[in-house]
């Protein structure tokens, strides 16, 4: 959590706490809300864009549809000091089982990391967003997902441009034919 309180106020290059500080940008919890004894205020808005995440993450992950998203806050330890955490858990209703996210697959971290960070840069109608080699650690289909999530929210108001080592029969192809805004 010490690491998160300052990227609430100013971004980071770590992309984990990025996405995590850009979760509760948009969920409106503030350095002072995560820093108080008093979560329960702050617990709705959690809840709230807990909802939004896993609805956008099972609109564009197609692997699992029975998959959701549990944002908290814990409080635990950390080296022997009273410490809190954020939280984010996936519970599995096919299998019946929740686990942490660091604990699912590479590729499903950085999809929801995408989508936790897309939400928050979908809002600015000036960025233009440069992914390198998105979705690498994507099986083929997710990354298809993933081309088509850009395609769908982000391409058709703003400048997208990627860089991509797949031949090209593995590419979707919309982008290279879509012009500059």
């Amino acid at each position: 959590m010490a690491e998160l309180l300052p990227a609430l106020k100013t971004p980071t290059d770590d992309e984990e706490v990025q996405a995590a500080a850009d979760l509760l940008r948009q969920a409106r919890v503030s350095a002072k809300e995560m820093e108080s004894e008093d979560f329960e205020r702050s617990n709705s808005e959690l809840e709230a864009i807990s909802s939004l995440l896993t609805r956008r993450v099972k609109q564009n992950w197609k692997q699992n549809e029975h998959l959701k998203l549990e944002i908290k806050i814990e409080s635990g330890v950390d080296q022997g000091a009273p410490a809190k955490f954020l939280q984010i858990r996936v519970r599995d209703a096919r299998h019946d089982f929740t686990s942490r996210l660091d604990r699912r697959s590479t590729g499903f971290q950085w999809f929801v990391s995408f989508m936790a960070s897309f939400l928050e840069f979908e809002q600015d109608k000036s960025l233009i967003l440069l992914l390198d080699e998105p979705g690498l650690s994507l099986h083929a289909r997710a990354q298809i997902d993933l081309l088509d999530t850009v395609d769908r929210y982000l391409s058709k108001s703003r400048q997208v441009l990627y860089t991509t080592r797949r031949p090209p029969a593995f590419s979707s192809g919309w982008l290279w034919s879509r012009p500059a805004l």
